[in-house]
C-alpha cells in the first residue's frame, strides 16, 4: 500500500510546509518511497532539524483529478514532543506513527493513540525496568536476542523463534529495514550490534499484537492494558529461567 498522511498535527513542521491529510507520499528528498515499508527504512536514515523535501500526489477538489505537490518541512526531534518535566515514556505523535496501521480510522487517531500513550505513561517504571534488564547498557535499544528473550518469557512467542513470527505478530519497522523480506530471510547473528531495536519498536509491536489478540469489542488500550497484565506484568522481570 502506498504510505498516505492519516493526520497532521496544527503546531507540526508538516502543517506548516502546508502537508494535508489524504496526501499519498511519492518520494522523499528524490527517493521513490512505493510502500510503507519503504518510507520508514528512508525517514530511519534522517536527522532531526534535517531540511527534507517531500512530493506528494493531491487529490483536488475534483473527485478524480489529482496532482503532485513538493513540500519542504524540517524533520523534527521525537523527544521535543515529550512532557515538559521531561518524564513522558512516548509523544502522541509517536504512537500515531507507530500505530496508525491498527488504528479505527471511524475514530480520531489522536483520541485512541492518546489513549495508548496514557496506557504506556501508567506502566512506565515497569518498562524502564524492562529496558536495564533487557536493553543494551546505557541506550533505548535492546537486541534481538533480548527482544526474543523478553517474548519468550511472556509466553508470547512459540521456542522456535522464527523471523517470520515475530514480523508475523508485532511488525516491527526496524526488523523490516533490517530484514526487508523476513518471510523468507534467516535471522543473521541475534549478538550482532546492527541487530538493536529501539524501545519503541516494543511499544507499538505490543499495541499491535494487543489489537489482533483480543476480542474486537475492546477499545485499542484496553487490549493493551490486558496484554500487559496477563503477559508483560507476572513474567516479564522474574528470575525463573522456566516460566513457560
Amino acid at each position: 500500500l502506498a504510505p498516505t498522511v492519516v493526520e497532521v498535527f496544527a503546531d507540526s513542521s508538516a502543517a506548516a510546509a502546508g502537508l494535508q491529510a489524504s496526501d499519498v507520499i511519492l518520494r522523499l528528498n528524490d527517493f521513490d518511497v512505493p510502500t510503507v515499508d519503504l518510507l520508514f527504512e528512508t525517514v530511519a536514515y534522517l536527522k532531526p532539524g534535517e531540511e527534507l523535501e517531500m512530493t506528494v500526489q493531491r487529490r483536488l477538489s475534483s473527485r478524480n483529478t489529482t496532482r503532485e505537490v513538493s513540500v519542504t518541512l524540517i524533520v523534527e526531534d521525537p523527544d521535543s514532543a515529550a512532557n515538559e518535566d521531561g518524564s513522558s515514556l512516548i509523544a502522541v505523535k509517536q504512537v500515531i506513527g507507530g500505530v496508525y496501521d491498527v488504528l479505527d480510522p471511524q475514530t480520531s487517531f489522536e483520541q485512541q493513540a492518546e489513549q495508548l500513550k496514557i496506557v504506556f505513561e501508567a506502566h512506565a517504571d515497569f518498562f524502564r525496568k524492562v529496558q536495564l534488564k533487557f536493553g543494551v547498557p546505557n541506550s533505548t535499544w535492546m537486541t534481538l536476542r533480548s527482544f526474543w528473550l523478553l517474548c519468550s518469557k511472556c509466553n508470547l512467542v512459540t521456542p522456535k523463534r522464527t523471523l517470520a513470527e515475530l514480523d508475523r505478530l508485532f511488525l516491527l519497522n526496524r526488523v523490516r529495514q533490517l530484514y526487508p523480506h523476513p518471510r523468507v530471510q534467516p535471522i543473521r547473528s541475534p549478538h550482532e550490534h546492527s541487530n538493536k531495536l529501539p524501545m519503541e519498536d516494543l511499544l507499538f509491536g505490543l499495541a499491535r499484537l494487543a489489537s489482533h489478540k483480543y476480542s474486537k469489542v475492546l477499545e485499542k488500550h484496553l487490549k493493551l492494558e490486558r496484554l500487559i497484565h496477563k503477559h508483560l506484568l507476572p513474567f516479564a522481570l522474574t528470575e525463573r529461567p522456566d516460566v513457560l
